[in-house]
């Protein structure tokens, strides 16, 4: 797998043709605006769960481990909906309950460590890694004497 940027292809996944239809007409004028920067920004977010957790990051901006992108258009969903004024429907709240349950993942397990991130084939430059280094001995190692055990 790679990473790549979440789309609105993406989100046809999770969505009817109709829903999304109807998501585009309740946001206006400005839906391809608002659809991209509301995925930009959870991208951000999921990018610093990410680097958190320890994973370095890709150098390309707004681009998530493709294994991700379920989880994090789930939250998309929710918040492209509140945008709208909630248009879409929640049937017995499971759109939400799902997005809840990725947010959680991202920031119990990403954030932790405790989920594997695929690591970039290209990582930002310069990127610190918040990987922990190995152990490192920088310790003299003191040698005592008979001499030096004065009152012994």
């Amino acid at each position: 797998m790679s990473w790549r940027t979440i789309t609105e292809s993406d989100l046809k996944t999770a969505l009817s043709n109709n829903e999304l239809e109807t998501l585009r007409r309740a946001l206006g004028a400005e839906a391809e605006d608002t659809v991209t920067s509301t995925l930009q920004l959870l991208a951000s977010e999921i990018r610093d769960y990410i680097s958190t957790g320890g994973t370095d990051l890709d150098a390309t901006a707004y681009t998530l481990p493709e294994g991700l992108i379920g989880r994090a258009v789930q939250i998309a969903i929710v918040r492209l909906s509140t945008r709208a004024g909630g248009i879409l429907p929640d049937p017995k709240g499971l759109r939400a309950k799902a997005a809840e349950s990725a947010e959680k993942f991202f920031a119990d397990k990403v954030a932790e460590g405790k989920h594997a991130v695929e690591e970039p084939t290209t990582p930002a430059t310069g990127a610190v890694s918040n990987k922990p280094a190995g152990p490192q001995v920088t310790a003299k190692t003191l040698s005592i004497q008979k001499d030096d055990q004065d009152g012994v």
